[in-house]
């Protein structure tokens, strides 16, 4: 693969899918056509029937490497993708998600250059503009009110060696690994105000009650016994400012 410069480091390009063909193609070309060259594209397609993977097929030579199979659900795949990524960072960019245009990556070189543990730029989810978070941003506060932008958000490999994706949550298993590394592990951050990605409209994680649930057992499984009362506060201090905020209106 031609290197664009000679310290340029790999990224790993990820996509997951299932039955996407009327998406796909967009996500994959947007991938393709990065100016960034020395980047791998990995796609982990769960068994698709509806011709996805008849358009990955046609893009199969430009494709580091691509598998069709069963899988146990969208953090089982991430994690198959994970393994497969020999790049210093990782970036998720789903079925249906695509890079803003094809300079994102050679704008973010310098940062790719620097020993960082987590990148986030910005992204726009549903026509929305999501601004990333301050690293004096980040708290347990801020992990029940918001996530990072995951397809506008680079992680450093080696943060996947001890923790991959955890397979039994079904929503929020992005936002608990976050909250892992940066939080629990204070892995450095650093926020680029640099445009990354154009995400689809939210899926599983847009089920906002079962996705706090899910994210709210999480968050109080990974913190000591002694702060899980510190959760429930945060908790009711913003559906008092919530409720206090509707009066208002």
């Amino acid at each position: 693969m031609q290197l664009q410069n000679m310290d340029a480091p790999i990224i790993s390009v990820i996509t997951v899918c299932y039955n996407v063909a009327s998406t796909i193609e967009k996500t994959m070309l947007s991938v393709l056509n990065q100016t960034y060259k020395n980047l791998e594209y990995i796609i982990i397609d769960g068994n698709s029937t509806d011709g996805t993977v008849d358009i990955i097929k046609k893009y199969a030579e430009r494709l580091t490497f691509w598998i069709s199979e069963p899988d146990k659900g969208i953090y089982d795949a991430m994690n198959k993708g994970i393994v497969k990524a020999t790049g210093k960072f990782l970036i998720f960019m789903n079925a249906g998600d695509q890079f803003l245009n094809e300079k994102v990556l050679s704008k973010c070189l310098p940062y790719f250059l620097q020993e960082i543990d987590v990148i986030s730029g910005i992204g726009y989810l549903s026509g929305q503009k999501w601004i990333p978070a301050k690293a004096t941003d980040l708290s347990v506060a801020f992990f029940l009110k918001r996530s990072l932008n995951h397809q506008a958000t680079f992680i450093n490999r080696k943060l996947f060696q001890d923790n991959l994706y955890r397979t039994d949550l079904k929503i929020v298993g992005d936002s608990v690994f976050f909250f892992q590394a940066l939080i629990m592990d204070n892995a450095s951050y650093v926020d680029i105000p640099i445009e990354i990605a154009l995400c689809e409209k939210p899926g599983l994680s847009g089920q906002e009650k079962k996705a706090f649930a899910e994210l709210e057992a999480s968050i109080k499984g990974m913190l000591p016994d002694r702060m899980v009362s510190d959760v429930d506060f945060l908790i009711n201090y913003y559906n008092q400012i919530g409720r206090a905020s509707c009066r208002e209106r």
